[in-house]
């Protein structure tokens, strides 16, 4: 990491508001907790191989005709 980011970050936290500081800390709070989330991938290499590739097809190919489509009216 960047050693300039830190006097950055406090200087800009040094002129706001204390609700907003706290929101900042919150937030840094938030983003620290995401670190160390998910499995490493040595633990997962075992299962490598064992869905067969006709299902993975299969997969694909509902992935493809429902979750990549944009619905422009939904909103």
């Amino acid at each position: 990491m960047s050693e300039s980011v830190i006097p950055m970050v406090i200087e800009q936290m040094l002129v706001m508001p204390d609700d907003m500081q706290q929101q900042v800390l919150e937030y840094l709070q938030d983003l620290r907790a995401t670190l160390h989330q998910g499995t490493p991938g040595k633990r997962l290499v075992q299962f490598a191989g064992l869905i067969e590739k006709d299902d993975l097809a299969e997969m694909q190919q509902v992935i493809a005709r429902d979750c990549e489509q944009v619905d422009d009216d939904e909103w």
